[in-house]
Protein backbone atom coordinates (compact mmCIF):
# COMPACT_ATOMS: atom_id res chain seq x y z
CA UNK A 1 0.00 0.00 0.00
CA UNK A 2 0.85 3.39 -0.89
CA UNK A 3 0.16 6.76 0.50
CA UNK A 4 0.36 9.69 -1.11
CA UNK A 5 1.05 12.47 0.72
CA UNK A 6 -1.81 15.15 0.64
CA UNK A 7 -1.56 18.05 -2.12
CA UNK A 8 -0.98 20.75 0.36
CA UNK A 9 2.39 19.00 1.91
CA UNK A 10 3.35 18.55 -2.02
CA UNK A 11 2.53 22.51 -2.81
CA UNK A 12 4.36 23.50 0.32
CA UNK A 13 7.50 21.25 -0.77
CA UNK A 14 7.66 22.90 -3.98
CA UNK A 15 7.38 26.21 -2.92
CA UNK A 16 10.19 26.11 -0.39
CA UNK A 17 12.59 24.26 -2.62
CA UNK A 18 11.70 27.26 -4.98
CA UNK A 19 12.57 29.67 -2.50
CA UNK A 20 15.49 27.80 -1.12
CA UNK A 21 16.83 27.52 -4.54
CA UNK A 22 15.77 31.58 -5.58
CA UNK A 23 18.06 32.59 -2.32
CA UNK A 24 20.56 30.41 -2.86
CA UNK A 25 21.22 31.62 -6.54
CA UNK A 26 20.84 35.22 -4.64
CA UNK A 27 23.28 34.69 -2.61
CA UNK A 28 25.77 34.51 -5.41
CA UNK A 29 25.43 37.66 -6.51
CA UNK A 30 26.27 39.22 -3.10
CA UNK A 31 29.07 40.19 -0.79
CA UNK A 32 30.45 37.13 1.07
CA UNK A 33 29.57 38.06 4.54
CA UNK A 34 25.47 38.65 3.75
CA UNK A 35 25.78 35.25 1.61
CA UNK A 36 26.74 33.21 4.60
CA UNK A 37 23.94 33.98 6.48
CA UNK A 38 21.56 33.67 3.40
CA UNK A 39 22.80 30.47 3.20
CA UNK A 40 22.15 29.58 7.02
CA UNK A 41 18.83 30.90 6.87
CA UNK A 42 17.94 28.69 3.69
CA UNK A 43 19.81 25.27 5.33
CA UNK A 44 17.55 26.04 8.85
CA UNK A 45 14.04 26.81 7.00
CA UNK A 46 15.13 24.02 4.48
CA UNK A 47 15.87 21.23 7.43
CA UNK A 48 12.54 22.70 9.65
CA UNK A 49 10.41 21.83 6.53
CA UNK A 50 11.71 18.66 6.00
CA UNK A 51 10.96 17.82 9.33
CA UNK A 52 7.27 19.05 9.21
CA UNK A 53 6.62 17.37 6.35
CA UNK A 54 8.29 14.05 8.39
CA UNK A 55 5.48 14.86 11.00
CA UNK A 56 3.01 15.45 8.65
CA UNK A 57 3.20 12.16 7.03
CA UNK A 58 3.58 10.20 10.17
CA UNK A 59 0.35 11.71 11.59
CA UNK A 60 -1.32 11.08 7.65
CA UNK A 61 -0.05 7.43 8.44
CA UNK A 62 -1.76 7.03 11.39
CA UNK A 63 -5.01 8.67 10.36
CA UNK A 64 -5.37 6.50 7.23
CA UNK A 65 -4.51 2.86 8.96
CA UNK A 66 -8.08 3.62 10.97
CA UNK A 67 -10.10 2.33 7.69
CA UNK A 68 -13.96 2.30 7.79
CA UNK A 69 -15.29 0.08 10.49
CA UNK A 70 -15.99 -3.36 10.12
CA UNK A 71 -19.65 -4.21 10.70
CA UNK A 72 -19.14 -7.96 11.43
CA UNK A 73 -16.03 -6.55 14.15
CA UNK A 74 -17.28 -4.96 17.24
CA UNK A 75 -15.52 -3.85 20.72
CA UNK A 76 -18.08 -4.39 23.15
CA UNK A 77 -16.38 -3.11 26.37
CA UNK A 78 -12.71 -2.13 26.93
CA UNK A 79 -11.11 -1.93 30.63
CA UNK A 80 -7.83 -0.41 31.19
CA UNK A 81 -5.61 -2.57 33.64
CA UNK A 82 -2.27 0.15 33.45
CA UNK A 83 -1.26 2.65 31.27
CA UNK A 84 -1.24 0.68 28.02
CA UNK A 85 -2.44 -3.07 29.09
CA UNK A 86 -6.46 -3.33 28.65
CA UNK A 87 -9.01 -6.55 28.48
CA UNK A 88 -11.65 -6.14 25.32
CA UNK A 89 -14.84 -7.89 25.04
CA UNK A 90 -15.07 -8.41 21.02
CA UNK A 91 -17.96 -9.85 19.07
CA UNK A 92 -16.67 -11.21 15.66
CA UNK A 93 -19.92 -11.91 13.75
CA UNK A 94 -22.25 -13.74 16.20
CA UNK A 95 -19.39 -14.71 18.86
CA UNK A 96 -17.73 -13.34 22.04
CA UNK A 97 -14.26 -13.01 22.99
CA UNK A 98 -12.53 -11.73 25.76
CA UNK A 99 -8.96 -10.34 24.82
CA UNK A 100 -5.90 -9.22 26.50
CA UNK A 101 -4.28 -6.08 24.60
CA UNK A 102 -1.18 -4.58 25.20
CA UNK A 103 0.71 -2.14 22.40
CA UNK A 104 2.68 -5.39 21.20
CA UNK A 105 0.50 -7.96 21.18
CA UNK A 106 -3.23 -9.53 21.46
CA UNK A 107 -4.26 -12.46 23.25
CA UNK A 108 -7.32 -14.60 23.36
CA UNK A 109 -8.43 -14.74 27.17
CA UNK A 110 -11.16 -16.83 26.51
CA UNK A 111 -14.36 -17.45 24.25
CA UNK A 112 -18.04 -16.20 26.19
CA UNK A 113 -20.99 -18.13 25.77
CA UNK A 114 -22.47 -14.91 26.09
CA UNK A 115 -22.02 -11.04 26.69
CA UNK A 116 -24.43 -8.55 28.25
CA UNK A 117 -23.29 -4.86 28.79
CA UNK A 118 -23.46 -3.62 32.80
CA UNK A 119 -24.53 0.03 33.10
CA UNK A 120 -21.36 0.33 35.00
CA UNK A 121 -19.35 3.92 34.84
CA UNK A 122 -15.95 3.11 33.04
CA UNK A 123 -13.47 2.22 35.58
CA UNK A 124 -15.83 1.40 38.22
CA UNK A 125 -16.39 -1.88 39.75
CA UNK A 126 -19.77 -4.06 39.64
CA UNK A 127 -20.97 -5.24 42.88
CA UNK A 128 -19.37 -8.24 44.72
CA UNK A 129 -16.57 -7.63 42.79
CA UNK A 130 -14.42 -7.75 45.87
CA UNK A 131 -15.99 -10.76 47.35
CA UNK A 132 -15.04 -12.69 43.74
CA UNK A 133 -11.87 -11.77 43.56
CA UNK A 134 -11.28 -12.78 47.70
CA UNK A 135 -12.58 -16.04 46.60
CA UNK A 136 -10.19 -16.31 43.32
CA UNK A 137 -7.18 -15.69 45.49
CA UNK A 138 -8.51 -18.01 48.41
CA UNK A 139 -8.54 -21.03 45.39
CA UNK A 140 -5.22 -19.94 44.35
CA UNK A 141 -3.06 -20.18 47.56
CA UNK A 142 -5.18 -23.59 48.11
CA UNK A 143 -3.75 -24.96 44.85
Amino acid sequence: MHLRPPSWITTLVTIQVLYAGGALANTTATSSASSGGATWYSLVTLTLLVVLVAVALRVYKRMAGAGPADPQLQVLARQSLGPREQILVVKIQDRFFALGYTPSQINLITELDAYTPTNTPQGALPSGFSELLSKARLKERQS
